[in-house]
């Protein structure tokens, strides 16, 4: 089993995914605000947002 995280850390496995949970953060948080700048409707913002998640 420490040899499998050795070959993750090595391949740097951690970094990437802990990059796409940023970059989803922020344009999670992009998403929010346009939404809110253009006054869309209560359901405006879920659309973008989990369309952001599931990639």
């Amino acid at each position: 089993m420490g040899n499998l995280f050795q070959e993750l850390k090595r391949l740097k496995v951690f970094k990437v995914r802990a990059t796409y949970a940023i970059v989803g953060w922020v344009l999670a948080l992009i998403a929010a605000f346009v939404v809110d700048a253009f006054a869309a409707p209560p359901m405006g913002a879920p659309t973008p947002i989990s369309s952001i998640l599931k990639l």
